[in-house]
């Protein structure tokens, strides 16, 4: 296997295994509902390749609903966009935009930008993303699949432009290397479900 292989073959598996403690924890408790972290992008079967992160999503989406049939709790599955805020980990392998936020203000590191840069994201801010998952354990349909999106996106190389220059940090510290098989143009998703229950972000 390649690096880049073995690097989807990981993620496949964290994705797939990190449900069971959850899963394996269901007793005969009292509970009202379990929201679950579904898959980012859909209509995988029709890609002619797909990278490990989006494949072990839909693979522990998958369990988590047979899991639910089996130990008949309730569930709803959330998928949301890329999320950033306070209290996020920052460090160099955090997600994306701490971790580049940590390699800017160091400015010790080049910033690695996938390919031309103009895959395009959405991002939800944490206190909206928090919002959301409160107002759906409320109100959400047990069964139901919601996905949480600001209908806003931008591209890899604009945000990593915009930290630099948030922190006064030249653009010379981007370098551009080989994009990854499989990789994503555009992560979209539609919300209408869980804004027709009133949501909307905020920031």
């Amino acid at each position: 296997l390649s690096e880049e292989q073995k690097k989807h073959a990981a993620t496949v598996i964290g994705a797939v295994l990190g449900p069971g403690n959850p899963l394996d924890a269901w007793g005969t408790g009292d509970y009202t509902k379990s929201l679950a972290h579904g898959l980012d992008v859909i209509e995988l079967a029709q890609q002619e390749t797909m990278d490990g992160y989006v494949l072990g999503k839909a693979l522990a989406e998958a369990l988590w609903f047979a899991t639910s049939r089996q130990k008949k709790f309730p569930l709803l599955i959330v998928r949301p966009v890329g999320i950033y805020g306070p209290r996020d980990t920052f460090a160099e392998d955090a997600n994306v935009i701490p971790a580049l936020m940590m390699k800017a203000r160091d400015a010790k590191k080049e910033l690695q930008v996938w390919g031309n840069g103009r895959q395009e994201r959405e991002w939800n801010h944490v206190s909206d993303a928090c919002a959301a998952l409160i107002l759906l354990a409320k109100r959400g349909e047990t069964g139901g699949i919601y996905n949480i999106g600001t209908g806003t996106w931008r591209r890899n190389l604009a945000v990593v432009k915009g930290i630099l220059k948030r922190l006064g940090k030249p653009e010379s510290l981007i370098r551009h290397v080989t994009d990854r098989a499989g990789h994503d143009r555009r992560y979209a998703v539609r919300a209408t479900r869980i804004r027709a229950l009133g949501w909307r972000p905020r920031v």
